[in-house]
């Protein structure tokens, strides 16, 4: 609200910002080999994908993602699967952010830099993105935003490269409910 010269309160309206889609990914309805494939093809800039002992029984895999200023949403539904991610194979800008996971459903543990995690629906987990990352994964549905260190102040000398909000804390359900609110209204 502002004040106007005649004294009229008015109510500002900014312009929302415009979510552009920047990828989307699906995968389903062939063999399971084919579509773990096509997921291992998909992913390949960012991570090295292996197959678990469940993977061939499920493979199917969906990700569409949408780039708002300096951040990118990501819903995404992946079958039981291994990952790696090293520094070295992602992009420069990468680097610099900080991976928000809302888990949904399922779940996954790994390793994020040498700190081990385990990931369970509610909770929220914040990431490095520049460090190394292990993880094996049931079948999960997992709400992400990528955000720049500066946004948040984040500094890897300082901070470390894996942090858990567990199940409910404040912290957790206010960074759940503003991400299911956001996540609410991106377009299919």
């Amino acid at each position: 609200m502002r004040e106007t010269t005649t004294g009229k309160l008015v109510r500002q309206r900014r312009k929302p910002t415009r979510l552009v889609p920047v990828s989307r990914f699906a995968v389903s309805g062939h063999k399971p080999t084919a579509n773990f494939e096509a997921a291992r093809a998909f992913s390949s800039p960012f991570f090295d994908l292996y197959p678990t002992d469940r993977t061939l029984a499920d493979a199917e895999a969906s990700c569409v993602s949408y780039f708002a200023d300096s951040m990118v949403f990501e819903k995404s539904s992946f079958g039981p699967m291994a990952l790696k991610r090293r520094p070295s194979r992602r992009f420069e800008a990468d680097r610099e952010t900080v991976t928000v996971w809302l888990m949904q459903s399922g779940s996954h543990s790994g390793i994020a830099g040498e700190t081990p995690f385990h990931s369970r629906p509610g909770e929220v987990h914040l990431l490095d993105s520049g460090c190394a990352l292990e993880v094996v994964a049931a079948r999960r549905q997992i709400a992400t935003l990528h955000l720049p260190h500066a946004v948040v102040g984040y500094d890897p000398r300082r901070h470390p490269p894996h942090l858990c909000l567990p199940v409910g804390t404040a912290a957790a359900r206010v960074l759940s409910i503003t991400l299911q609110e956001v996540f609410a209204v991106l377009p299919d």
